[in-house]
């Protein structure tokens, strides 16, 4: 697959990569895949973060093998995406804490700040939930922001939306 990060500590421009998800690594703990980088280096969700990594060219398969080594921290952007970073505000997420799956999504102050607020019906939303995050490779013990497929993201109301009975 082929991926791109912003080199931030050299010209500051978007470079491309060749790269691999694979569980033959030393990086690779308890059968856990890892994205390592044609020169061998692995590359964990903060550095995928903070580099601004995306996907330029990728199968289905690796695409999904992407999804399962960058879970729960992080979520692979395709080109396309370009603009959104791992916070962009209105992201709808999976935001796994203390054994519970809860749909949220990303908001942002007028100071900046970064925040996120859960569903308004966040509670009859936890069973897809669960189950969404256990079909990434994911399990309700591993506290997390995890990817949320579209279909779970429509069914969320926030509570601008909702309406009072």
């Amino acid at each position: 697959m082929k991926l791109s990060y912003v080199d931030l500590l050299g010209d500051r421009e978007r470079h491309e990569v060749d790269a691999t998800v694979t569980t033959d690594h030393p990086a690779s703990s308890y059968g856990m895949p890892v994205v390592v980088l044609a020169n061998g280096e692995a590359i964990g969700a903060l550095s995928w973060q903070i580099l601004f990594y995306r996907v330029e060219r990728a199968t289905p398969e690796e695409l999904a093998d992407l999804c399962l080594a960058l879970s729960s921290y992080a979520e692979p952007y395709l080109a396309d995406d370009a603009l959104k970073t791992n916070l962009e505000p209105g992201r709808v997420f999976i935001n796994v804490w203390n054994c519970h799956a809860t749909v949220a999504r990303y908001d942002r102050t007028e100071a900046y700040v970064t925040t996120w607020s859960p569903a308004a019906n966040a509670d009859a939303l936890a069973e897809l939930a669960r189950a969404a995050v256990e079909d990434q490779g994911g399990a309700i013990n591993l506290s997390g922001h995890y990817y949320c497929p579209p279909a779970l993201a429509a069914l969320a109301v926030w509570n601008e939306d909702a309406t009072v009975a």
